[in-house]
C-alpha cells in the first residue's frame, strides 16, 4: 500500500517545494527581498552598495564612499519536539494483510511553518495528525487516506500517498507514504493560500506490544532506501543562502542500529547521506554522517517499548557544500519497535547547527524520519 522508499526521498523534495515555495511559483530559495514573491533567481532589491556625493566646502570637489550593506539575516529553527506512534493489530502487516478500509492510522510526527524569512516549529502536537485508511485508488497499486490536521481546521479527504495534492479551504495539501512489512513513513506539505506554509514528517505501524520486545539479547537494524521494502532515512534541511534566502532540499540515506535488549540500549548512525536541491537543477551532494546513542523506555507507555536519546553530526564531507551542517551539530531522535516480534525499528529525529545550541538567525536546521529492519 506505499510506495518504495527510494520514491519516497524524491518525493520529499517535490513537498519541500510545495510547501517552500508557495506551491509553484516558488523556488528552493526563499527570496525575502524579491518584489514578486520567493524566487529562486529573482535578485535582491536592496543594491549591493551605495554612493554618496561628500561636498568640500572649501575646494567644492567631491568624492565617492562605498557602504555595503549586508543581506538581511533569516531565522531557521528546527522542531521542538519528536513523536512516534503505532495503531496495534499483531499479526498484521502492510504487505499480505493490510488494514481495513476506515481503520484510523495513528500516525505522530514533527513539522515546521516555513515564510520567506523563518523556519520555526509548527505548533501542531506530535499526535496532531490523524489518517483514516480509505483504500486503493481503483485501477491503481496508490494508497489513499482521510487526512486531518485538527489544530488548523484542515481536512484532506481521499489524499493519495503519491504526492498528488488536493484542494482543501485555505490551500493545498499533498502527502507520500512508504511501508516497510509493519512499518509505515511519510512526510506532508500545506501550503496556504494566503502565504505560509507548513512541512511535516510522520511514522506509523503495526507497533510491537512490550511484552514481544526481546529483554535480553542483541539485534541489527539496517535501512537502505534502494532496497525494496529496505526502509532507510527522509528528511528535510534548511540553510541560508547568504543573500537573504533559505535553501531547501531534501535528505536520504542509510540507517544502522545495535539494540541491546539486555542494557535496554541501542545506537547506530546515519550513513552515505545525501542531500538535494528541491529546485533549481543542483546536483544531490553527500551529506553528514550522523551518529545516535538512545535508551528504551519500557514503563512509561503501556502499549508499546520507545527508544530516546541523542544525536550528533560527523564532520562534513569536504564537498558537502553549504548543506552540509557543522561537526558536532545536536539532535533528538525517538523511535518504536514494530512487526509482531521487533522485526522492524523507526523513528523522527532533528538536528540543528551550530553545536552546542539551538539554531537561530542565519543557522541550520534538518528534521525526517527512518526505518530499519533485521
Amino acid at each position: 500500500m506505499g510506495a518504495s522508499y527510494k520514491h519516497l526521498s524524491a518525493s520529499v523534495c517535490l513537498l519541500a517545494l510545495a510547501a517552500c515555495g508557495g506551491g509553484g511559483g516558488g523556488g528552493a530559495s526563499l527570496n525575502t527581498n524579491a518584489s514578486n514573491g520567493p524566487s529562486a533567481s529573482s535578485p535582491s532589491t536592496n543594491s549591493p552598495s551605495t554612493n554618496s556625493p561628500s561636498t568640500n566646502s572649501s575646494s567644492s570637489t567631491s568624492s565617492s564612499s562605498n557602504t555595503t550593506t549586508p543581506p538581511p539575516a533569516v531565522t531557521i529553527l528546527p522542531p521542538t519536539g519528536t513523536g512516534v506512534a503505532g495503531f496495534g493489530a499483531s499479526g498484521s502487516n502492510f504487505t499480505t494483510n493490510p488494514p481495513a478500509v476506515g481503520t484510523d492510522i495513528h500516525v505522530a510526527g514533527n513539522s515546521v511553518k516555513v515564510s520567506t524569512t523563518s523556519v520555526a516549529d509548527s505548533g501542531i502536537a506530535s499526535n496532531g495528525i490523524t489518517a483514516v485508511y480509505r483504500g486503493i485508488v481503483p485501477g491503481t497499486s496508490v494508497a489513499q487516506f482521510d487526512f486531518s490536521i485538527p489544530s488548523l481546521s484542515v481536512t484532506a479527504n481521499n489524499l493519495r500517498n503519491d504526492g498528488t495534492p488536493v484542494t482543501v479551504s485555505g490551500g493545498q495539501v499533498a502527502a507520500t507514504f512508504a511501508t516497510m512489512t509493519y512499518t509505515l513513513i511519510g512526510a506532508w506539505a500545506y501550503t496556504q493560500t494566503g502565504g505560509g506554509s507548513y512541512l511535516g514528517q510522520v511514522i506509523t505501524g503495526y507497533n510491537t506490544v512490550p511484552s514481544a520486545v526481546p529483554t535480553t539479547g542483541t539485534a541489527t537494524y539496517t535501512g537502505n532506501p534502494n532496497t525494496a521494502l529496505g526502509g532507510g532515512v527522509i528528511g528535510a534541511y534548511f540553510v541560508p543562502s547568504g543573500t537573504g534566502t533559505i535553501t531547501v532540499g531534501a535528505l536520504s540515506g542509510n540507517v544502522s542500529l545495535n539494540a541491546n535488549f539486555t542494557a535496554n540500549t541501542a545506537t547506530g548512525s546515519f550513513t552515505n547521506m545525501t542531500a538535494t536541491p528541491a529546485t533549481g537543477g543542483g546536483a544531490a551532494t553527500p551529506w553528514n554522517d550522523v551518529n545516535f546513542s538512545t535508551t528504551f523506555n519500557r514503563t512509561s507507555n503501556p502499549g508499546a517499548v520507545t527508544i530516546n536519546g541523542q544525536m550528533t553530526a560527523s564532520a562534513p564531507p569536504a564537498n558537502a557544500g553549504s548543506a552540509g551542517f557543522a561537526a558536532g551539530s545536536p539532535g533528538t531522535m525517538i523511535g518504536m519497535f514494530y512487526g509482531p516480534a521487533a522485526q522492524e525499528v523507526g523513528g523522527n529525529w532533528y538536528i540543528s547547527d551550530p553545536a552546542g545550541g539551538t539554531a537561530g538567525t542565519n543557522g541550520k536546521a534538518a528534521f525526517g524520519t527512518f526505518g530499519a529492519k533485521q
